[in-house]
């Protein structure tokens, strides 16, 4: 609670924040790096090649 965050960008890229931190996939990639399925089909193909 009480954390800031700076921004600097076009409005156009800063229109796309929103974005990046409503969508669970959208976190986990700016937080870590690495992609993950973002839709439940994605993530039941992926389970499935995985075992």
């Amino acid at each position: 609670m009480g954390d800031e965050l700076l921004l600097a960008g076009t409005s156009r890229g800063l229109a796309k924040v929103p974005d990046a931190l409503v969508s669970p996939a959208s976190i986990e990639y700016v937080a870590t790096g690495r992609q993950v399925p973002a839709t439940w089909l994605w993530r039941t193909l992926s389970a499935r090649s995985n075992r």
